[in-house]
């Protein structure tokens, strides 16, 4: 499914380009490190969705990319920081898209096949 890609583009290219934009709509007081990290996280949204659309691959590993930016985000939101507010919705988004990796993931997933019944053989005969 090529949706959750497309949902990483569409919010790459926001705080990749519009990052002033995202910060407001976050409530949060923008530095300069603020915006380039906004936009570096937005290039990696923005390759990763681009990977997620043109690049078959084990949604897994996406997955785990977003697990362990949502662990990072927590330990920045705990460490009371002055963006901890900033962390935490990271983290939640971060979150969510693991989730939506792993349903993908899962929906992708070979079927399982029943050997078909042969009509010319009967039960006695193999």
């Amino acid at each position: 499914m090529r949706s959750v890609g497309i949902l990483r583009v569409a919010l790459g290219g926001l705080l990749l380009g519009r990052p002033m934009e995202a910060l407001r709509l976050a409530r949060t007081s923008p530095s300069s490190t603020i915006v380039a990290l906004t936009r570096l996280l937005g290039a990696r949204y923005a390759v990763q969705g681009s990977l997620d659309v043109g690049v078959p691959h084990d949604r897994r590993l996406d997955a785990a990319v977003e697990g362990l930016h949502a662990a990072s985000m927590l330990a920045i939101a705990r460490s009371g920081r002055p963006h901890a507010r900033l962390a935490r919705i990271s983290a939640g988004v971060a979150a969510a898209f693991a989730v939506m990796d792993l349903a993908t993931h899962r929906t992708q997933l070979p079927r399982p096949t029943t050997p078909a019944a042969n009509p010319h053989q009967d039960g006695d005969n193999p």
